[in-house]
């Protein structure tokens, strides 16, 4: 007999997000910052200074191709990091895979943190990019803690609740990265600023890293890993045409939103496309963004309840969300006054990056729940690694589309175009429906022998 899902630990749950939240809420700490922190550095570096001016029109501005690739330069490694940090779940538990995680972008804050010029800072953050793959690592934990259950909603309530937290700190982290940058800068000076950020980023992911490593239960027994094992190697190991369309989907889909992030991102040096925010003002563009992935949560369990499958769902955000979020940034900066008062423009700017935080937030959890299932258990955590880094992938493109502007004058411009990439997203998703279903049916008319199956080797 299955356990019910009242066996699940509230305090390892509570552990294991604790964990997910330090590495995307340090990241969330510092993005917001991070243009300026590159201008302010890059002055430094060129004039032989150990601080830059308070006022922003004093410091020449990287071009946009170099802040999108030193923002962005993380997703280099980071897409890889997700196929080793599978390695490594799989070689010594996926326990200690996460507290890695934790211990490794800690260590990857510092040294940002203390960088001293913007190629020195591109190594390190890319070397720290290699630990930041954890989306792919927490849902391959929530899996092999649910898939001994009686009841397999646990693992898409879960699904959901990690997409949850995710918004909260996309929503919370800017405010107090910027909170950390005031104090850094009144007790030292501008550039500690931005440095103290990344250190509080640093402290953060080493206490919830230690506290993992002693009270986050280990994910499965690994006799019955084993067994499991025995029985999927002896089944087909073809993946259904659904995943790769997720997976196909999930690149495609960060190839559109990423350049209206990118632009939200360059905004923050308030010297872009006619506007000029203050880097208080602009700190509220990204927290839109994570309140997005939150909202969007709260409508998901309805949408399951309402929608014939979890593919009806996917196409809300592929036919619906996407299209408006990667719309919304291009024309919005088009038809804005710039005369107007600041903080009205950061209003209706940062409804956009709130469109991408609903589309993606939505995707996200589908496309994880969808993979984990149809996708034969022994390959999983493979296809989560891929889903991690097809998504990479597709925010990279953003630096290509900068280096676009960087020659058109105008990101803006650019922006119109990745609503060709969201009309092959509907359109592909759409044509999968049939697929999806046809795949589910089967699964689910093998699940019984398969059960069986797997309790007469436990058994033995």
């Amino acid at each position: 007999m299955k356990p019910t899902s009242r066996e699940l630990s509230t305090k390892n749950i509570g552990v294991l997000f604790a964990a997910y939240m330090a590495v995307y809420g340090g990241r969330f700490f510092c993005m917001p910052l991070l243009t300026r922190y590159l201008n302010c550095m890059n002055y430094c570096y060129e004039n032989g200074t150990n601080d830059c001016p308070s006022d922003e029109s004093q410091i020449p501005s990287l071009a946009r191709w170099q802040i999108a690739f030193g923002i962005n330069c993380f997703y280099l490694s980071y897409g890889f990091g997700a196929f080793f940090l599978s390695f490594l779940a799989q070689r010594f538990g996926t326990k200690t895979a996460i507290v890695l995680t934790n211990v490794g972008i800690g260590i990857g804050f510092i040294t940002q943190g203390l960088s001293t010029n913007f190629w020195m800072f591109v190594i390190f953050r890319c070397i720290a990019g290699i630990w930041a793959g954890v989306q792919s690592i927490h849902q391959l934990y929530l899996r092999e803690i649910t898939v001994s259950l009686e009841d397999d909603s646990v693992l898409t309530r879960l699904s959901s609740k990690l997409q949850a937290f995710t918004g909260v700190v996309f929503a919370i982290g800017p405010l107090i990265g910027h909170a950390g940058y005031e104090y850094g800068r009144w007790q030292i000076n501008e550039i500690w600023g931005f440095r103290f950020t990344h250190l509080i980023a640093a402290f953060l992911n080493f206490s919830i890293g230690l506290a993992a490593w002693f009270y986050l239960e280990e994910s499965t027994n690994k006799q019955i890993k084993k067994n499991e094992t025995k029985v999927e190697a002896t089944r087909s190991n073809r993946i259904p045409y659904p995943v790769w369309v997720v997976l196909a989907f999930s690149f495609l889909s960060h190839v559109a939103t990423s350049p209206s992030l990118t632009l939200a991102v360059i905004l923050h040096d308030g010297k872009h496309e006619g506007f000029h925010f203050t880097q208080l003002e602009a700190s509220f563009l990204f927290p839109l963004l994570g309140i997005g992935f939150l909202f969007i949560q709260f409508g998901f369990p309805w949408m399951r309840r309402k929608l014939h499958s979890l593919w009806d769902v996917l196409l809300v955000s592929s036919l619906v969300l996407s299209p408006i979020a990667v719309l919304y940034m291009p024309v919005i900066t088009s038809i804005l006054p710039k005369s107007w008062p600041s903080p009205l423009l950061v209003t209706f700017v940062s409804l956009g990056p709130l469109l991408i935080g609903l589309s993606e937030g939505l995707f996200r959890t589908v496309g994880n729940i969808i993979l984990c299932e149809l996708t034969p258990p022994h390959l999983v955590k493979h296809t989560l690694a891929c889903f991690t880094f097809c998504y990479c992938l597709g925010i990279l493109a953003s630096v290509g589309v900068s280096r676009i502007a960087d020659a058109t004058g105008s990101i803006v411009k650019v922006l119109y175009w990745m609503g060709v990439v969201a009309a092959f997203n509907a359109i592909l998703s759409w044509t999968s429906r049939s697929p999806y279903i046809k795949a589910k049916s089967k699964i689910l008319d093998d699940a019984t022998p398969k059960e069986v199956e797997i309790t007469t080797i436990t058994e033995a």
